[in-house]
C-alpha cells in the first residue's frame, strides 16, 4: 500500500473467539457514538457505527505527516440480549472511546463485550459468534495517534 487513493476498505468476519480478537485489534481506540447502536430483537442483530483509528495504516504512508481514521460498521448476529453497564441516559458524554472487544463462553453461547473508557461496557449475549466489520468510506487524515498510558511509563518515571 503506497497511495491513500488505492486504499482497500477493510471487511472482516468473525466466527470464533480468535477471529473476534483479530477484529478487536482493528477497532481499538475507535470513537463510538452511543446514539449509533441499535439492537433489533426480532432479527437478533446488534449494529453500531465506529470511527476507527486505522492501525493497519500507521507504517504504510511514510510520506504523510498524519494518521488516518475511517467510518466502519459492526454487526453482531444471533443476539439474544444486550446489557449496558455504567451508561447514563442524561450523561454529557455521547461519544465513547472503545478500548477493546472480548469474548467469554457461557452456558447459552457467548458473551461478546465491548469495553469502553470510563468503565462502561456493552455485554452482547449470542448463541454463536457471527460478526462483520466493514469500512464505509475512504480514510481521512488526523494528526493525533491514540496514546496508551503503558507506552509512557518510562517518561513518567523520569518526571517523578
Amino acid at each position: 500500500m503506497t497511495d491513500i487513493h488505492h486504499y482497500t476498505a477493510l471487511k472482516l468476519m468473525a466466527e470464533d473467539t480468535t477471529h473476534v480478537l483479530a477484529l478487536a485489534s482493528h477497532v481499538q481506540d475507535g470513537l463510538f457514538p452511543i446514539t449509533s447502536m441499535t439492537f433489533d430483537s426480532n432479527a437478533g442483530a446488534f449494529t453500531c457505527l465506529i470511527n476507527r483509528f486505522c492501525w493497519e495504516m500507521c507504517d504504510h504512508f511514510d510520506h504523510h505527516q498524519s494518521y488516518f481514521r475511517v467510518h466502519c460498521g459492526l454487526t453482531i448476529r444471533h443476539v439474544t440480549n444486550v446489557y449496558k453497564r455504567n451508561f447514563h441516559q442524561k450523561g454529557a458524554e455521547r461519544v465513547l472511546n472503545l478500548l477493546t472487544i472480548s469474548v467469554v463462553q457461557n452456558e447459552g453461547g457467548y458473551s461478546i463485550r465491548l469495553l469502553f473508557s470510563g468503565d462502561r461496557e456493552i455485554d452482547i449475549q449470542v448463541t454463536k459468534i457471527d460478526c462483520v466489520l466493514n469500512d464505509f468510506h475512504h480514510p481521512w487524515p488526523t494528526t493525533t495517534k491514540p496514546a496508551h498510558w503503558h507506552e509512557h511509563v518510562e517518561e513518567l518515571n523520569r518526571v517523578v
